[in-house]
């Protein structure tokens, strides 16, 4: 899901760039009001091109960030207040057991 967030992120970025550099001319798409399109170029639709193009990179290529290497650091923990996890925390709970401990002295890979 980031990847596509990004990416429509990225290309808004590149249009707003290229329109703001006046390589493109389009007619504006959703307005709200009196809208007209950029001509002769806009320094501020360019750099904000820039900016969002570089945002849009940045969440495609890193869709998860951050990202814990142990697994089990996701895990809920059991908690006395809640004495009856649901079905989901439970499975969770005993993942986090089955990777944390290890019964018969054995090394787990």
């Amino acid at each position: 899901m980031g990847v596509l967030i990004g990416a429509f992120i990225a290309s808004l970025g590149l249009l707003w760039f290229l329109q703001g550099m006046a390589i493109i001319q389009m007619r504006p798409i959703l307005c709200v009001a009196n809208c007209e399109p950029i001509v002769g170029g806009s320094p501020l639709w360019a750099a904000a091109g820039v900016i969002a193009f570089v945002i849009g990179v940045v969440v495609a290529l890193f869709p998860g960030f951050p990202v814990t290497h142990n697994e089990s650091n996701n895990l809920p923990d059991y908690h006395p207040s809640n004495p009856n996890p649901s079905s989901n925390q439970s499975d969770r709970l005993i993942t986090r057991y089955m990777l944390t401990h290890n019964d018969d002295n054995s090394i787990c890979q």
